[in-house]
């Protein structure tokens, strides 16, 4: 009968270490996203305003692929390049997409606002 608490204190401990390393890492993969967002909207976008070929985000051949600028920006060590851009390399699409849209938005608003001044006249 003694033996079954101590299991089960085992049992909690070795789950509560799992959860506490996939807390760890859910932290890391949210910073890793907002890092690369943060460089996308503010330093890639001036460059890079569509992406017309999924290609164009596969390799981190060249100094001066998308890929390769991202890693290299954000510091990623060279054995560890290749897997963090294949995670993140969709954020990158995801948020040239939406600044390009929310860009979009704003000249269109800002359009339909002076048309409907210059009507009201």
């Amino acid at each position: 009968m003694v033996a079954e608490p101590q299991q089960a204190a085992v049992t909690n401990a070795v789950l509560l270490g799992a959860l506490r390393e996939e807390k760890k890492e859910n932290l890391k993969h949210a910073k890793n996203r907002n890092s690369v967002s943060l460089f996308t909207k503010g330093h890639l976008f001036r460059y890079v305003k569509f992406i017309l070929d999924e290609k164009t985000l596969d390799g981190l051949e060249g100094p001066r692929s998308i890929g390769k600028l991202v890693v290299n920006k954000l510091n990623i060590p060279e054995d560890g390049q290749v897997i963090f851009w294949n995670t993140y390399k969709g954020v990158v699409n995801q948020v040239l997409c939406e600044k390009r849209n929310n860009i979009n938005g704003a000249v269109k608003i800002s359009f339909i606002g002076k048309f409907v001044f210059l009507n009201v006249r």
